[in-house]
């Protein structure tokens, strides 16, 4: 990523506008948990999707402990309180988060919950949507695979006021995790 602050900054300031909520943290696994620990407290119905990259952040034992679903049916995935997903990268222009959703019922885990919770890395964020279709960000993907772009929680106006939630989660939580270096500069 190149500019990081001025990226970082725009994205930050696309995606508040777009009614999301940002929390910057470290990239230390005990920061990582601390963070969902305090957004799944009290909440039991927490589905997680992209499990890879997740058991890989926060450790396989804190999934396991934290009693997530990690593999919830679509009955389970309607009724879901809130939604643990992997943002492979963001879009700065837009305050747009980019998942995958083809590993883990992502799609759905993005979609469903009543607060979708998305964990993207800082490096991978990028100014413009054209570049994420490069190789480093599209390895893996065909056309067999899909990708689902979010920005901010579901909001519609078609029948008057702006009404939040009424085709997807009414909330989206974005969690940036800092990169190595990054951290150890602050």
């Amino acid at each position: 990523m190149s500019d990081e602050s001025g990226i970082l900054n725009k994205f930050i300031d696309a995606a508040l506008k777009t009614g999301a909520t940002i929390e910057i943290i470290s990239n230390r696994q005990e920061s990582i948990t601390g963070s969902i620990k305090k957004i799944t407290d009290e909440v039991n119905n927490v589905a997680c999707a992209d499990l890879d990259k997740l058991n890989e952040m926060l450790g396989e034992s804190f999934i396991e402990s934290g009693g997530f679903n990690v593999s919830p049916t679509l009955d389970e995935l309607a009724s879901a309180d809130i939604g643990i997903s992997y943002a492979f990268a963001g879009i700065a222009r837009t305050g747009t988060i980019a998942i995958r959703i083809d590993t883990g019922k992502a799609g759905y885990v993005s979609l469903l919950p009543t607060k979708h919770v998305a964990i993207l890395e800082i490096e991978n964020i990028v100014s413009r949507p054209k570049e994420i279709f490069t190789d480093e960000f599209v390895t893996g993907l065909t056309e067999h695979n899909g990708v689902v772009f979010i920005s901010g929680p579901s909001a519609t106006a078609d029948m008057g006021e702006l009404v939040r939630g009424a085709h997807g989660p009414a909330e989206l939580h974005i969690i940036l995790i800092a990169a190595a270096e990054e951290e150890e500069e602050k």
